[in-house]
């Protein structure tokens, strides 16, 4: 009688805990991941972070989570399964009741880019083996990387490009019309800029401190024409990363110069790409301002460029034509001028506009900019 008990227990267990495992194994389970809350720009490398907690008394014995990344992005971990779109992770945890476990991994951003994942998946069983489940879950990850940012100090340029650094001075320097007050001589400034009243009343000298004029606003373009005389799709995608990272990079150093900054193109973004409509005139144009959130909506416009065109960018150029827009300082970041362009870019000249044309293949990069730049 004393086995039979004991049989008839061990049956009655068993099921019992099969039966909870059914009904209960993935109640108040909660699963959460996410990428640390920093700006995040191409070649860096971040933490991905997950967190899953049991809120019951039930202990969870084992429970595997799936849950996918970009492809793109390269994740620092021995559980990696790669597919032809992701890169799957696998996390085993062993909950106890009331249980939270969080982990880490560091993840490289290799390229700028728009990534977005929205699933993952839990995998769990009893005690004894007999019984596992499985559940799908939503778990957004959106990770937005922004392009690499370059010093452009460093940077070489063709003799016709005002000189390498002069490009940049053209929209840093400031307006010798405009007075901001007073500042400490230093050893560059003119004697023409010494403020002999301040210096005699503080007893060193002391020059006129002038701000920056109003009057002209930067806008960046990006030409995404495709050269037919020299064509291959690698050159042409490095060639326009190239225009998009030192788009971002000139952006940066003018808004922290306190210059009103707007952005430009021919192409599209992958937020937009389903929205197109090919019978309408499709441009990015983004209106100059100088704050920090513009800047980094900026970076996001640029993160998430697509490198096609969907117009030619004469017709690009027309448009501020036809707009009759005036007094604006422009650099066009290009790999080739058609004609067209090249007239175009003389009418914006003749409108009262500074045009700048830099031929991508001139500019080369040594190293990027360092992390207080940003």
């Amino acid at each position: 009688m004393t086995i039979v008990f004991l049989l008839l227990a061990t049956f009655i267990l068993v099921n019992l805990q099969i039966y909870l495992y059914q009904k209960w194994a993935f109640a108040h389970v909660f699963y959460t991941r996410h990428i640390e809350d920093k700006p995040i720009f191409a070649g860096e490398i971040v933490l991905y972070k997950e967190e899953i907690v049991n809120k019951k008394l039930l202990p969870l014995p084992w429970i595997r989570v799936h849950s996918f990344i970009p492809k793109e992005l390269v994740l620092h971990s021995e559980t990696v399964n790669q597919t032809d779109h992701y890169n799957g992770v696998e996390s085993i945890f062993s909950l106890s009741p009331y249980q939270k476990i969080k982990r880490s991994y560091e993840v490289s951003c290799p390229n700028r880019g728009y990534f977005k994942v929205d699933k993952s998946s839990l995998k769990t069983g009893d005690f004894l083996g007999f019984h596992t489940a499985y559940k799908g879950i939503e778990t957004p990850l959106t990770i937005i990387v922004y392009p690499k940012l370059i010093d452009l100090s460093t940077m070489t340029y063709p003799s016709s490009s005002l000189q390498g650094h002069i490009l940049v001075k053209r929209w840093v320097v400031d307006d010798p019309f405009i007075n901001a007050g007073v500042r400490e001589y230093a050893s560059h400034d003119s004697m023409k800029r010494i403020n002999w009243n301040a210096s005699a009343r503080t007893g060193d000298l002391k020059v006129n401190k002038n701000d920056y004029s109003a009057d002209y606003q930067l806008m960046i373009y990006i030409n995404f024409d495709e050269n037919k005389k020299n064509w291959s799709r690698e050159r042409y995608n490095q060639l326009m990363e190239k225009a998009i990272s030192y788009a971002a990079t000139l952006a940066t150093v003018a808004i922290n110069n306190g210059l009103e900054v707007g952005f430009g193109c021919n192409a599209h973004t992958i937020e937009t790409v389903d929205q197109l409509d090919q019978t309408k005139v499709n441009r990015i144009h983004t209106l100059a301002k100088a704050n920090r959130s513009h800047l980094h909506a900026l970076y996001t416009k640029l993160a998430m460029l697509v490198r096609k065109k969907m117009m030619n960018f004469n017709d690009f150029l027309q448009i501020d034509i036809k707009q009759n827009m005036r007094k604006k300082d422009i650099i066009i970041l290009s790999d080739f001028n058609s004609m067209d362009v090249i007239n175009s870019v003389h009418t914006l000249r003749q409108m009262g506009n500074q045009v700048q044309v830099i031929e991508l293949e001139t500019i080369q990069q040594t190293r990027s900019f360092q992390e207080g730049s940003k």
